[in-house]
């Protein structure tokens, strides 16, 4: 219970002392409230009464620390003398106000040296705006004020002696909501005197800018506004501006200003200045500056109604660092400013801007410029919003001057590339609009649309150097958009040197990337002219096209009508793999001569060069021949698989335009146009390489073919096709040669020996009933010893139509008469070895000889060796073979008859074997040759025929069989049969002569001596028939009254006229006279 009564007891005590402290704690804050209080009131009462000297209370917070930026420690410090505060009551407009007054305010640095001073300062704050944490100045006034502000090198000025005016960032408030804000629409008045500022730049300290005022006085009157005047001048060096600022009421409440700038140079000034106002620096000559304006007051701000800035500048020049100066004569500039809103330095317009000046070529000629301008941005303080129009305009002016009044850095690559390349000529009428906008200062201001035309006179033109310039042209330029400017031309030419090379009608030149570092020039005109002069403007070396690429043109001729392009960089490095090239020609009339086809004339088609390649399309003459061509030829690398070369010709041949090409046709084999394709295509292999394939066909469609062993209608399909391949120009391979139509199939391929085609083989050959092998060889300029060959392996040979042509001029030829003259044909020149295997030969539509095998060797027109052999239906053999006496002949026939009635020699006979042996005699023994062409002399030999039978007899030998009854049983069959032929034979010139020939059977014997001549196809014979051939022979022998082979009654006979129908005459009154006799009646 006692500890209980303990606890209860500390209780109470600490709940008591609690009320204590409480109760002191209430009365001490009501005696500091109370005392607060009074003395707040004590103050008000006081600084109602007048002035009140403050200066004791402040110092006991002074001299206050200035903090440099950064964080580096403070070595200056501010202090003041003496410091009065006073009280002005409200009256009528003005608002209560404190008005604070102070002495001596100096910034010194540790060593006590003074860096800035103001003697005296008094300012008025209006009371009511300091709640809403606003510093209101109703007026100022300074006297005695020397200021020292220094530009650091990253732009910031601030108060020499290290205070900032954007503070110490370390000494940031705790709050933004703690700072204090301005009001600057409470201001009325202010009021300076002997106001000396300088300005100094960090890197460079010895040189400096002096602001000074000696008196100012401006203040604010209701409601007539501003009125005053501020004289002041800005120094440097030995350089000084003076200005005057005045403000003068007018009618109405409206405020007159106006500011005058004494003449000064802007260069000299630069340093002073923003970094965005550098361009100012080059400004070497004298610049007056005046404004004036009315603004209807309203308060501080008031509202500016019209306001005229007017700059005029004397001779000088505009420098341009690392080239010539622009050379200015004298100008002006007008602005007119307007404020789209109520704060003066925000939302302003300056419009209707005009400048005038006069410029100073390099030709001491006087350049008149006029520009307008209207300028607009948000605020004056910090540009973001900004937009500038721009409209200049130059009556006249020089292209060989040009340069020295374009400023340098605008528009940079076409500066360079019209100054350079433009150097004779008159330009007039230049106007030029520009709008440039920017919505983040002035670094990213640019052009957004640009306009402007330019008329030129007399121009020359470097469109390319050194390559002849265009002369004499008209131009007109004019703005594609902002990037793009566009020259026209006209009326110019391009002058060689015997005068007029090439006209320009007309041509286009467009500058691209104005807004851009780098610009770029697309050149495009158009020529007229000759092809030579053509020609000789693409081989120029500066161009890279033909004069790398050379075109053998022989002669040549012709109008050209084209146009050229070239693409490059606008800069003074660019080589000529920066330039891209382009030609096009449209060709009339042309003509030239190429080394392999010849004269072509009538030329007309499309020339298109580039740098890469150059393209041909169009038709000409060639050799009188129209010719369809299209061709390509690549300028670039060879590298493998690219294609330099491509060649497409079509032209339609035909009977009378073949021999313009060297190829004769027969009047009557190929009657209509026969179409010819030539593709030529060439692709590289590397360097030094090339390999090239040729296409030809030739599609005879449309025409009609007649040869002896085929032929066609016209409109029935047929054509020729040969594939070449050339490597590095050589021939390399000639294949797929094939010939296709109804009836007809061949398929060869060439043998190439040396890149030189030697010889033909055709592996499948069909050609109506022609059906085999067919190889050819011949020699060429490196093998010219080696003979030609021909070898056929067939099936089939149809040899029909060739003896069928034979026939038919055997028959023209007796319808002209017996004096019809020998044939000049021969054999063809050189060796030749001729060999001929066929297992059907066709000698007419039905017939044909059977497992024939040929062969022959001549050389020099003379047949040296020959065999014939011929198995079936009448077997056949020849042997001719050089012996020493001459060529020695052996021909062996069987079934004589059937076999000369077969090949068309000769009717009459039928049946029976012949042979004939002989020598054709060698040159020197002989004065004549056989004939035919086959260079062989005369023949001489003998002729052996058996069992040979004569079908359908003359009378006469009908008769004689009368007088043999044991043979009457050929009277019914019509035939003369068994005879026997023996004769020396001797063939000449074509002409056979039968000597000692004595024929007989057993009824009938005879003799013949007589000629026949090949070339007329007649024979003149005589001779005897005698019956009783067994009994007359043996009488005459006996009693040696008759000649050898003649019987004692032996009648006379002659046998005229041609092969084919012969006069048989017989005289039977000689078998009754002796044989010297009987002769009479021959």
């Amino acid at each position: 219970m006692l500890d209980i009564g303990g606890q209860e007891g500390s209780s109470k005590k600490r709940r008591l002392l609690l009320r204590r402290v409480v109760r002191w704690a209430i009365t001490a804050l009501g005696l500091s409230v109370v005392v607060g209080g009074v003395l707040l009131g004590f103050a008000c009462w006081r600084f109602t009464q007048g002035p009140v000297d403050v200066t004791a209370l402040t110092h006991c917070w002074g001299p206050i620390a200035l903090h440099e930026r950064g964080d580096r420690p403070s070595t200056n410090y501010v202090q003041w003398g003496r410091v009065v505060l006073e009280w002005l009551p409200s009256h009528e407009e003005h608002p209560a106000a404190i008005t604070i007054k102070l002495s001596h305010i100096e910034v010194k640095r540790a060593s006590g040296q003074v860096v800035n001073h103001v003697d005296r300062a008094e300012v008025v704050l209006n009371v009511k705006p300091l709640r809403h944490k606003l510093l209101a100045l109703r007026s100022v006034s300074l006297s005695g004020v020397s200021l020292s502000l220094r530009r650091q090198v990253d732009g910031h000025i601030i108060l020499d002696g290290g205070w900032s005016p954007t503070a110490r960032a370390s000494q940031k408030t705790t709050s933004q909501q703690s700072s204090f804000g301005w009001e600057a629409s409470a201001l009325r008045s202010v009021t300076l005197r002997d106001i000396s500022i300088s300005l100094y730049n960090d890197y460079r300290s010895d040189d400096g800018i002096f602001l000074t005022i000696p008196t100012a006085d401006i203040a604010y009157h209701q409601p007539s506004g501003w009125k005053g005047t501020l004289v002041g001048a800005v120094s440097r060096a030995h350089e000084n501006i003076p200005f005057k600022l005045m403000a003068i009421p007018d009618q109405g409440g409206v405020t007159h200003l106006s500011v005058a700038v004494e003449p000064f140079i802007p260069a000299h000034w630069v340093e002073g200045l923003p970094k965005e106002a550098d361009v100012l620096g080059r400004w070497t000559m004298p610049v007056w500056v005046s404004v004036e304006g009315e603004m209807l007051p309203h308060k501080m701000e008031g509202h500016f109604l019209n306001t005229k800035a007017i700059i005029h500048w004397d001779s000088g020049d505009i420098l341009q660092p690392g080239h010539d100066a622009l050379h200015l004569r004298e100008g002006n500039a007008e602005f007119k400013a307007y404020w789209t809103g109520p704060h003066l330095l925000r939302d302003l317009l300056l419009d209707r801007g005009t400048i005038q000046f006069i410029m100073q070529d390099s030709q001491q000629k006087l350049v008149p410029v006029n520009i307008t301008t209207q300028f607009h941005t948000d605020s004056l303080l910090a540009l973001q919003h900004i937009g500038i129009d721009v409209h200049a305009e130059i009556p006249a002016f020089d292209f060989a001057s040009l340069g020295s009044i374009w400023p340098q850095g605008v528009m940079k690559g076409g500066r360079r590339w019209i100054t350079s390349n433009m150097p004779v000529g008159k330009g007039e009428n230049l106007t030029l609009s520009a709008h440039l906008q920017s919505d983040h200062g002035l670094k990213e201001l640019a052009v957004t649309h640009l306009e402007g035309d330019l008329r030129g006179h007399g121009l020359d033109v470097f469109w390319l150097r050194p390559v002849q310039p265009i002369t004499g042209l008209e131009a007109h330029a004019h703005f594609l958009d902002a990037d793009r400017l566009q020259i026209d031309v006209s009326h110019g030419q391009i002058k060689g040197d015997q005068g007029v090379l090439i006209r320009v009608p007309q041509g286009t030149t467009i500058i691209s990337g104005l807004m851009h570092k780098d610009q770029f020039a697309h050149i495009h005109v158009g020529l007229n002219g000759t092809l030579p002069s053509f020609l000789k403007l693409l081989a120029h070396p500066r161009l890279h096209l033909l004069s790398r690429h050379p075109v053998p043109l022989m002669k040549p001729s012709g109008m050209v009508l084209g146009e050229l392009s070239l693409s490059l960089p606008l800069d003074s490095r660019v080589t000529v793999n920066d330039i891209s090239f382009a030609a096009k020609a449209q060709c009339s009339q042309i003509a030239f001569g190429l080394p392999a086809l010849g004269a072509i004339r009538q030329g007309n088609g499309l020339l298109h060069v580039t740098s890469k390649e150059m393209h041909f399309q169009g038709q000409a003459s060639l050799r009188n021949v129209p010719v369809q061509l299209s061709m390509m030829e690549s300028f670039q690398a060879n590298v493998e698989g690219r294609l330099l070369r491509q060649v497409d010709a079509h032209a339609l041949l035909g009977p009378t335009t073949w021999p313009a090409f060297g190829i004769n046709i027969p009047k009557g084999m190929l009657m209509g146009p026969v179409l010819t394709n030539v593709a030529y295509r060439q692709v590289g292999l590397g360097p030094g390489h090339r390999k090239a394939d040729v296409d030809l066909m030739l599609d005879f469609t449309q025409a009609a073919v007649l040869l002896p062993v085929w032929s066609k209608l016209s409109g029935d399909s047929a054509s020729l096709t040969g594939h070449i391949v050339l490597l590095d120009g050589a021939l390399q391979q000639l294949d797929n040669v094939k010939a296709k139509g109804p009836g007809l199939f061949l398929s060869g391929t060439a043998e190439i020996q040396r890149h030189r085609v030697h010889g033909m083989v055709f592996d499948h050959m069909h050609v109506g009933r022609n059906e085999g092998r067919l190889q050819i060889e011949w020699p060429n300029s490196l093998t010219a010893h080696d003979p030609y060959r021909i070898d056929v392996n067939a099936l089939t040979l149809d040899l029909a139509p060739w003896l069928k042509k034979t026939s038919n001029k055997k028959r023209s030829g007796s319808e002209v008469g017996n004096k019809k003259k020998s044939s000049s044909w021969r054999l063809p020149s050189g060796k030749w070895q001729v060999s001929v295997q066929a297992d059907h030969v066709f000698f007419d539509s039905e017939t044909a000889f059977e497992r024939v095998r040929m062969a022959a060797v001549w050389q020099q027109y003379k047949i040296q060796r020959a065999n014939l052999s011929i198995v079936a239906p009448y077997p056949v053999t020849m042997q001719l073979e050089p012996r020493v006496n001459g060529q020695h002949l052996d021909v062996s026939v069987q079934n004589i008859g059937d076999f000369l009635k077969t090949i068309g020699v000769y009717s009459v006979l039928s049946g029976g074997s012949a042979r004939i042996t002989g020598t054709f005699l060698p040159e020197r023994l002989s004065q004549q040759t056989v004939g035919w062409g086959i260079g062989l002399g005369s023949f001489e030999g003998h002729l052996e025929a058996q069992d040979v039978a004569i079908p359908h007899p003359p009378a006469v030998l009908t008769m004689a069989t009368v007088f043999a009854p044991l043979h009457w049983g050929q009277l019914t069959r019509d035939r003369f049969e068994g005879l026997s032929l023996s004769s020396d034979i001797m063939l000449a010139d074509e002409i056979l002569t039968l000597k000692q020939t004595q024929t007989h059977n057993a009824m009938v014997g005879g003799t013949i001596e007589g000629t026949v001549n090949f070339k007329t196809d007649a024979l003149e014979m005589k001779g005897t028939v005698s019956p009783f051939f067994g009994l007359n022979r043996a009488a005459g022998s006996l009693f040696g009254v008759s000649s050898k082979g003649k019987g004692a009654m032996a009648m006379n006979y002659t046998l005229k006229g041609t092969l084919d129908h012969p006069e048989f005459h017989t005289y039977p009154l000689s078998a009754f006279l002796p044989d010297v006799l009987s002769n009479i009646f021959h």
